[in-house]
């Protein structure tokens, strides 16, 4: 992975709400209410992600809530979350969402095989008014991060693999169409179609990503969760913008260019139907 920039977490000046014309700084607090951001991990946990690479994801992670908390300080109507989901041959909320001014967070551990469509079920359950999404107004486009180093070991229904069926429904959630989504392949086991279908399918446009080492894997896991996470601190997202009636975003189709879409050497393409040959890494 090569970068090209000095800094590519600078996006420019923070967004700042203003105060409408008829408020009186002396009669009330006009400090910016602060919207909550949540940023998802889906990681996988099977067992081919251990040593290493669960190492690694777990020393990223760590680092990112250290640079999200600079992230906040300097956006300051956003109050930056963090919740961290685990799938093998289960689903797990590890970390539900929480400031990551507080958060306390416990290194993963690995077991089973890799069920995506249990993860897709289980983010977009999460992903509601009922859960972490309570209200368009309080909170800003989700960013969502998944890691994964094989092929789904889903079953199928008539013909079908359990987790298109299931991203399928997670596609109608408004908030997941919203949000900034990538997805990271890792390592020479996930270079195969059926692990790059799942990611680019998953994945925002230009946000299926793959990393070949380990040094790269830390440091992409820190440049996108902080970038995709000032992007949409900014009010906007590389899935729309949100704004549709309370408690429910609207998908508005915006077109916002990954930021780091420069930066990284490696980019999936973003297919449907992929075969062997389609993928040349050399």
């Amino acid at each position: 992975m090569t970068l090209v920039n000095d800094d590519p977490y600078d996006f420019g000046e923070p967004y700042e709400p203003t105060v409408g014309p008829t408020a009186d700084p002396g009669d009330a607090d006009t400090s910016p209410q602060r919207k909550k951001m949540i940023v998802f991990f889906l990681v996988d946990t099977s067992l081919s992600m251990r040593g290493e690479r669960i190492n690694a994801v777990n020393t990223a992670i760590r680092n990112s809530i250290s640079i999200l908390k600079d992230v906040q300080a300097g956006t300051k109507p956003c109050e930056m979350h963090m919740c961290v989901i685990e799938f093998n041959k289960e689903a797990d909320v590890i970390h539900p969402p929480e400031s990551v001014s507080t958060i306390v967070y416990n290194d993963l551990s690995v077991s089973g095989d890799t069920q995506f469509a249990k993860a897709f079920s289980l983010l977009n359950e999460r992903m509601s008014p009922k859960k972490d999404m309570q209200s368009v107004s309080g909170h800003f486009a989700p960013v969502i991060i998944l890691l994964t180093d094989g092929e789904p070991t889903d079953k199928s229904d008539n013909g079908i693999p359990r987790w298109e069926t299931e991203l399928e429904k997670l596609n109608k959630n408004s908030w997941f169409r919203v949000a900034t989504k990538v997805a990271i392949a890792i390592g020479e086991e996930a270079k195969n179609p059926k692990t790059f279908k799942v990611i680019a399918e998953f994945a925002s446009k230009d946000c299926a990503l793959y990393a070949a080492e380990i040094d790269d894997l830390r440091t992409l896991i820190e440049l996108v969760t902080v970038s995709a996470s000032k992007l949409n601190a900014s009010g906007a997202s590389l899935g729309g913008f949100p704004g549709g009636k309370e408690g429910e975003p609207k998908d508005t189709g915006g077109e916002v260019k990954p930021p780091w879409v420069n930066d990284i050497k490696v980019v999936v393409p973003d297919v449907k139907n992929v075969v062997d040959d389609e993928y040349d890494f050399s």
